[in-house]
């Protein structure tokens, strides 16, 4: 590290967790890049960049300021999806995810995976410990599960990673900050 603040990365900037997200770290006094893959124009939260996570450059690496990834970056739950739709699910909650990882150089430290408890039985017992039997039962929950099973076949130097587990009413979530 060159001495400059060091950074947390944020994707799915955009989306209902991301802003909500980004808005308590800058709140609590911490340095935020913003990402997602669309035109961040009027973004005046934090410093930001349009990424395409899903179709990201070979070689690409999270500026050496950056020691945490929060992968936020999601597309939310579908009952019954057109071909397109379905394409967008992949890229956003598997690819997008793969890119993130891939981007991760000796600099990044930890790095954080939103899935879902969409993946685990319907009846599984809450708090699901991660060993719990799984049952993607639909597009999104199996997405979401490829996305887990993705980043813990991840080899990266000295990187400790976590994939909490979010399914809360709104009401509820209101109160998370993810640290």
């Amino acid at each position: 590290m060159d001495g400059s603040v060091e950074q947390i990365v944020v994707t799915g900037a955009q989306g209902q967790l991301g802003v909500t997200v980004i808005k308590r770290l800058v709140k609590a006094g911490q340095s935020v890049l913003a990402v997602d893959r669309v035109p961040m124009n009027d973004w005046k939260v934090s410093p930001a960049i349009r990424l395409d996570l899903a179709n990201i450059d070979e070689g690409y690496c999270w500026p050496e300021s950056v020691q945490t990834v929060l992968h936020l970056a999601g597309y939310r739950n579908i009952i019954s999806a057109t071909a397109d739709e379905l394409r967008s699910l992949l890229e956003a909650n598997v690819l997008s995810l793969a890119g993130a990882l891939a981007a991760c150089g000796d600099n990044i430290r930890q790095f954080v995976f939103v899935s879902s408890m969409s993946v685990y039985a319907a009846d599984a017992h809450v708090p699901t410990p991660e060993t719990g039997p799984v049952n993607p039962d639909t597009t999104y929950a199996l997405s979401k599960w490829l996305g887990s099973r993705r980043a813990r076949s991840t080899e990266c130097s000295g990187l400790r990673w976590g994939v909490p587990l979010f399914d809360l009413p709104k009401s509820m979530a209101q109160g998370v900050l993810i640290i």
